[in-house]
């Protein structure tokens, strides 16, 4: 008994692309073209280092700018003292000392302060005092691996 293989009708083939007129043209709408009334723009300032130590960030200047709405750090955020054996393993408790760094950025990238407001240009020059002062309180470790 010979088995033979069924034929395939997608594999090899060009699929159609309904949507490639628009996106072509540039008459298709994605997520970052649709504008709300009172929408805020955020943006995250990251980590330039990995195991870097945060000594302080300071919001103050960001938050002095117009059209800046709100500012966050870790310190903003609760965090459930760890108490008992359950302490370790509560999913809650982790992931909220790893969404905004704490008193180290893990690594390269580590989302270390958030600003809000109404302009994504706004937003983008209020990340700058906080890249200052950031960038200046985000020390390298000196153990290199951040192990000190």
């Amino acid at each position: 008994m010979t088995v033979t293989a069924p034929e395939l009708n997608v594999v090899g083939t060009s699929p159609i692309r309904h949507d490639g007129v628009d996106k072509v043209t540039g008459h298709a709408v994605f997520g970052v073209d649709v504008q709300i009334p009172g929408m805020l723009h955020a943006q995250v300032l990251r980590s330039p280092h990995a195991h870097a130590r945060i000594t302080h960030i300071d919001t103050s200047l960001a938050e002095a700018l117009p059209g800046v709405l709100a500012t966050m750090t870790s310190a903003d955020m609760p965090l459930t003292p760890a108490v008992g054996p359950q302490a370790f393993g509560n999913a809650i408790r982790l992931k909220a000392m790893n969404v905004l760094a704490r008193d180290k950025a893990l690594y390269h990238g580590h989302a270390v302060a958030a600003v809000a407001a109404t302009s994504p240009h706004i937003e983008t020059f209020a990340q700058r005092p906080l890249a200052l002062e950031g960038g200046a309180a985000l020390a390298p470790s000196p153990c290199g691996r951040g192990l000190g």
